[in-house]
């Protein structure tokens, strides 16, 4: 099976990003694997919609485990796309993002922190 992706990182953190529909459980460990793999701390796939501003992305942990968002990941997918202006859509919410002059801004929204 053969598999574009590009390797990026941001501010330390490295993710596999691949365009497409996500793979299953064990492909994503695999590709995350620093040892057997390409190594990354997420992988992150992304898809276009009939929208152009707006990105389809799951963003997925080096264990498999789905993360509802990331912001460095979401940093280096605006700086793939090279747009002034997009929405990364996840299940979750919309992240409305800047990209200008090298420099890719993710508004992640309001912060609320549960009890535990």
């Amino acid at each position: 099976m053969s598999i574009s992706f590009l390797k990026a990182q941001a501010l330390g953190n490295d993710f596999v990003l691949i365009e497409g529909s996500p793979l299953n459980l064990e492909k994503i460990q695999h590709i995350a694997d620093r040892r057997v793999g390409i190594g990354c701390d997420q992988v992150v796939f992304f898809q276009h919609t009939s929208d152009k501003d707006i990105i389809e992305v799951q963003f997925f942990n080096a264990d498999g485990t789905a993360a509802e968002a990331c912001g460095n990941g979401s940093r280096a997918l605006v700086t793939l796309l090279n747009r002034p202006t997009v929405i990364l859509r996840t299940k979750t919410r919309h992240l409305h993002c800047t990209y200008s002059n090298g420099v890719a801004v993710v508004n992640m929204g309001h912060v609320s922190i549960a009890d535990v």
